[in-house]
């Protein structure tokens, strides 16, 4: 699994090869699951499992660059760790499309949505009240607009989605979800 180049992330002060691999198996399966589900709608899509990989050794490096320059960091976050895999889903690209024919024209930056949106379910816990769902999915629709036309990086994707798990909290207490543009002011009559 892990090349030549990335032989130093096997160390004492990184990764076992069992994390490595786990995470591996796990954004495989989900990226499996995802393509079952785009499928349906999309037949000539596949995962290349090189940029797969590669997704997986740059998530990584990111990682151990990060606990590198802090020092104090042992383990990092989830909103971290969700953060840097949607990150480089969305720059390996580990979805394709054979061609012209799939109807969704952004299959990783969909990808990315839905991993998030697993992650803000396992960071709520239990079962989630209609407001969180619908939060969710609100939040899952400004992600893929920003991740289709907007400029991002890790840091960017961890400080939006560690706000949202922070309002997703609060969700239960607030009787409706804000929608995710307010409605535009009626045009001045002159």
């Amino acid at each position: 699994m892990v090349s030549k180049d990335y032989k130093y992330l096997l160390g004492e002060n990184h990764f076992t090869e069992e994390e490595i691999l786990s995470k591996a198996e796990t954004l495989y399966k989900q990226c499996a699951n995802f393509l079952a589900e785009l499928k349906k709608t999309s037949k000539n899509v596949y995962i290349h499992e090189g940029k797969l990989e590669k997704l997986v050794c740059n998530y990584f490096v990111g990682i151990a660059r990060l606990k590198e320059f802090h020092t104090d960091i042992e383990n990092e976050s989830p909103a971290k760790q969700a953060a840097y895999t949607a990150f480089w889903i969305m720059r390996c690209a580990p979805v394709q499309i054979m061609d012209n024919s799939v109807t969704e024209l952004f299959p990783n930056e969909l990808l990315a949505v839905s991993f998030l949106f697993t992650e803000c379910k396992k960071a709520a816990g239990g079962a989630l009240s209609k407001s969180q769902i619908e939060a969710i999915k609100n939040f899952g629709h400004e992600a893929l607009y920003f991740f289709k036309f907007r400029h991002y990086n890790q840091q960017s994707i961890e400080l939006a989605l560690f706000a949202f798990l922070c309002g997703l909290e609060a969700a239960p207490t607030h009787p409706k979800t804000p929608q995710a543009h307010p409605p535009t002011a009626p045009a001045r009559q002159a």
